[in-house]
C-alpha cells in the first residue's frame, strides 16, 4: 500500500498508528491486512464460532477505523488481544442478561397462562417477524430460508443458486444481522 509515495507495507505498527489517528486509509488497510488473521484466532479460541469470529474482527477493526483516536502505548498485538478479550466478555455477559430474561419469559409461556391479550401479541409477533423476513432483500431471504426453514448446508444452497458458498454464508450473515436489530426492537416493543 503507498500513501504519499511511501509504501506502507514497509513500516512498523508503531510508525501506521500516527498515520491511522491522521485518517489515511492505506494505513488502515495495511493494519487490518496484518493483524486480522491475528484477531480472528483468537476470536475463535474464545467463542469457537466461525461467524461470530468474523463478526467480531470486523467490528473492532471498523471501530478502529470510526475512532481515529488510537491510544495504543504498547505494541498492537497485546492491544487487539485486549479488545477482542473484552469485547467477548461484554457480549457474553449482554447474552448471559438474554438468556436469562428469554429463560423466564419461557417458564412463563411454559406455565400455560394464556390470556386473551397475550395471545394476540404472540399473533402480532409472528406476523412481525414474517414481515421483517419479507423485507429482506428477495436474494438474501430465498438464501435464509433455505437455510433456517430448509436446513440445507451453505455447500447445498450455493449449488441450487449457482454461487459460492462464501456468498451463501455471507448473505446469512447480514440476515442475521439485519433481523437481530429489528428483531430485537420489536420485541422488546411488545414486552416490555
Amino acid at each position: 500500500m503507498r500513501a504519499s509515495g511511501k509504501d506502507l507495507s514497509l513500516l512498523s505498527d508503531q510508525e501506521l498508528i500516527p498515520l491511522l489517528r491522521d485518517g489515511i486509509a492505506d494505513a488502515y488497510t495495511t493494519m487490518y491486512g496484518r493483524h486480522a488473521g491475528f484477531v480472528f484466532t483468537v476470536a475463535m479460541k474464545m467463542v469457537k464460532d466461525e461467524d461470530e469470529a468474523y463478526d467480531l474482527v470486523q467490528d473492532i477493526f471498523t471501530k478502529i477505523w470510526e475512532q481515529g483516536s488510537l491510544d495504543i502505548q504498547t505494541e498492537i498485538k497485546p492491544y487487539l488481544y485486549r479488545v477482542t478479550r473484552n469485547r467477548i466478555l461484554n457480549q457474553i455477559n449482554r447474552n448471559k442478561f438474554k438468556e436469562q430474561y428469554f429463560d423466564s419469559l419461557q417458564v412463563f409461556l411454559d406455565s400455560g397462562v394464556w390470556t386473551t391479550e397475550e395471545k394476540i401479541l404472540e399473533n402480532e409477533m409472528e406476523l412481525r417477524i414474517e414481515q421483517e423476513l419479507a423485507a429482506l432483500p428477495n436474494k438474501m431471504r430465498q438464501v435464509f430460508e433455505l437455510s433456517r426453514k430448509e436446513n440445507r448446508s451453505y455447500k447445498e444452497i450455493a449449488e441450487e443458486l449457482g454461487v459460492s458458498e462464501e456468498t451463501v454464508r455471507k448473505q446469512i450473515h447480514r440476515a442475521l444481522k439485519i433481523l437481530r436489530s429489528r428483531l430485537t426492537a420489536i420485541f422488546f416493543t411488545f414486552f416490555i
